[in-house]
């Protein structure tokens, strides 16, 4: 939301947004709710440029800092165990499985901040992406909570794009 001069900036609240799993490349999310675009955490929205320190001779004060790579955290997403059918559980366990005569299809991951109307305000698309790892939390008998699997998945790159 662009602001003009005069206008107070609010900055957007983290607790409103919505994950989609996309099959093919650059189609966009549906705007259908399923119980796949509900998630209770979302990590790893990352990325940082490595560099390589190289010393000159001769010059004490300093070495050069020189851009190597860029390095991206893997995408972690958790939410209440889901018992019906989920697109994202199903993926992950048939890739985790380890049936390696099938390849793995990589998926394209949206991340979606939405605004107090219900409109995206920031867009995390995460390119051909897929799962390393699953697990559900510890079952504790002397406690009362839910049960929060946990999805991570490895990616090429992701673009964010504000709305």
């Amino acid at each position: 939301m662009a602001t003009t001069a005069g206008e107070n900036y609010y900055p957007p609240v983290g607790f409103y947004f919505k994950v989609d799993l996309v099959e093919s490349a650059g189609s966009p999310p549906s705007s259908k709710a399923t119980i796949d675009n509900s998630f209770q955490e979302v990590s790893g929205l990352s990325v940082e440029f490595e560099s390589e320190s190289v010393a000159e001779g001769g010059e004490n004060r300093f070495s050069h800092r020189l851009p190597k790579k860029t390095k991206y955290a893997n995408l972690v997403l958790k939410r209440g165990l889901v018992l019906k059918n989920s697109q994202f559980s199903k993926w992950c366990n048939d890739v985790l499985a380890g049936n390696l005569s099938k390849p793995i299809v990589p998926k394209d991951i949206f991340v979606t901040l939405m605004n107090e109307t219900g409109s995206p305000s920031m867009v995390w698309h995460f390119v051909n992406a897929w799962p390393v790892k699953m697990n559900s939390s510890d079952l504790q008998a002397m406690e009362n909570k839910i049960v929060v699997e946990t999805m991570e998945f490895v990616f090429q790159y992701f673009e964010q794009k504000a709305s």
